[in-house]
């Protein structure tokens, strides 16, 4: 039998863990290799781990497995945590009939568990098992859910729209470095008095034969339909910039008949796939509106400057509310707040560093977001009451006394943002600093504000959503305020 113990300190790893059975797995595209470990004798039960095909007849083999060892030590598959490590798309469904089973399914980070391996060179099966083991006895796991979790799948939705729009933007470059061959400047708005890539920029480009020599004639009626087609506001204007580049430019099309061909040839292709994606985002953001419109987070739509992408992206890397951290634990994971270190006693001062690179970027950069945009933006009861709404208000004051205006806002609106969705409501001033009649005012135009934000994502209030529900609610607090 394998001991998992320290070969230094010849210790077990309990560290005070109340875990009768751990199974661990390291998963893999065609078969994984699984062991059960008894945390109370700190031994594997079996020599060698289970090597598990990934398929159906494979998960019955485990499940008659593990049968057997639960009869045995009388537990129950609640009472035992399947550990594994980071779980990739082709273990998911791996997962999903574990959970059904009734597991506590966690997962554990595959360069921590590296850590805890006996030999950090080497590498093996049993190396990996014995690393995983150990990370969970450290209490290094965390939970993982595929089976339907509304929060996992606004995770899944938004993790895929932000692959898409890296994609994106690449395309993008690669595109005008294709236009620059066919039409040098065309892309430049400033020359063209054309938006790059916009809907009427992308239809022009998609016409037969496009090139600087159809738009080299000042009155040509044929450049002229092709402009209006493409959906342009001003076609006469639109011509006559068009006209004026294509005069200037250096154009091969007379000498390089066959190269120009080409190159339209694989415009075109590359035209097809930008759309392409631009459709699949288009469907992400619309799965986003539908999952998020069901859950509290749907009203911090109301803070000014949040988004659906950005509060999508606050749903998807913290989940369920109701499981959080405290807000400096919140700020910590999302890297907005300097890191401290201690060392040579109490009477030394801490030596305060920047804010750590291993943070949650996608959660970070939504909070971020909404504080760039919201130092320049005031709320829509601004010119009614004139009063700075609190975000902003602690922005203008921090950067005031030059202090790091950025972060300190951010930790302040994950201090909002857990107070709203305790409360179940949108985002408010401090009744005890307004008057009931201007808190009435703002109460009505926060909510219009958001309410706007939704329909033009195609979302309109219900008796189901969280939208239809925070209107009830709304109507119980007027009544309130006129009490």
């Amino acid at each position: 039998m394998n001991n998992v113990i320290s070969i230094k300190g010849k210790k077990k790893l309990f560290c005070g863990n109340s875990q009768k059975l751990l199974i661990v797995a390291d998963c893999a595209k065609s078969e994984h290799l699984v062991h059960f470990f008894d945390c109370i004798s700190g031994r594997y039960l079996y020599k060698h781990p289970i090597r598990i095909k990934n398929c159906l007849t494979g998960f019955y083999f485990l499940r008659e497995k593990y049968q057997q060892v639960l009869a045995k030590k009388n537990l129950q598959p609640q009472e035992v945590n399947f550990v594994l490590e980071d779980p990739a798309s082709y273990s998911h469904h791996f997962i999903y009939f574990l959970q059904k089973e009734g597991f506590n399914v966690l997962y554990t980070n595959a360069l921590q568990a590296s850590k805890y391996r006996e030999n950090s060179r080497a590498s093996s099966d049993t190396l990996d098992l014995d690393g995983i083991v150990r990370s969970a006895l450290m209490g290094q796991i965390y939970e993982t859910d595929v089976c339907g979790d509304i929060y996992s799948k606004i995770k899944e939705s938004h993790r895929e729209r932000c692959r898409l729009v890296e994609e994106h933007s690449r395309h993008k470059s690669l595109l005008h470095n294709q236009i620059d061959r066919l039409f040098p400047g065309f892309l430049s708005q400033k020359k063209s008095g054309v938006a790059p890539f916009s809907k009427a920029c992308i239809n022009l480009m998609r016409c037969k034969n496009f090139g600087p020599k159809i738009f080299v004639k000042a009155h040509s009626k044929r450049a002229l339909k092709l402009i209006e087609k493409a959906g342009f506001n001003e076609p006469e204007k639109i011509q006559q910039k068009l006209c004026t580049l294509a005069n200037d430019c250096l154009q091969i099309e007379d000498f390089e008949s066959g190269v120009i061909e080409k190159r339209r040839l694989r415009l075109q292709t590359q035209l097809d796939l930008y759309r392409s994606r631009e459709e699949c985002i288009d469907i992400e953001e619309h799965i986003l509106a539908d999952l998020l419109q069901n859950t509290h987070y749907a009203l911090l739509l109301s803070i000014s400057g949040a988004g659906l992408i950005t509060v999508s992206a606050i749903a998807a890397e913290l989940g369920n509310p109701l499981k959080w951290p405290d807000a400096d634990r919140i700020a910590s994971y999302a890297g907005i707040i300097p890191r401290q270190k201690q060392s040579g006693g109490s009477h030394k001062s801490p030596l305060i560093t920047s804010p750590p690179k291993s943070a949650n970027k996608y959660l970070k950069n939504a909070l971020m977001t909404i504080v760039r945009i919201t130092k320049d933006c005031q709320h829509p009861t601004y010119k009614d009451l004139a009063i700075v709404h609190p975000l902003k208000a602690h922005f203008d004051k921090v950067d005031l006394r030059d202090g790091s205006s950025y972060t300190a806002s951010a930790k302040k609106l994950v201090r909002i943002i857990i107070a709203m969705l305790r409360d179940q409501t949108i985002y408010l001033p401090d009744i005890k600093t307004v008057q009931p009649q201007a808190y009435r005012i703002w109460l009505e135009q926060g909510s219009q504000k958001m309410l706007k934000k939704w329909r033009e994502r195609g979302i309109s209030p219900t008796e189901n959503n969280t939208l239809g529900k925070w209107l009830k609610d709304k109507e119980k607090i007027i009544v309130l305020l006129d009490k």
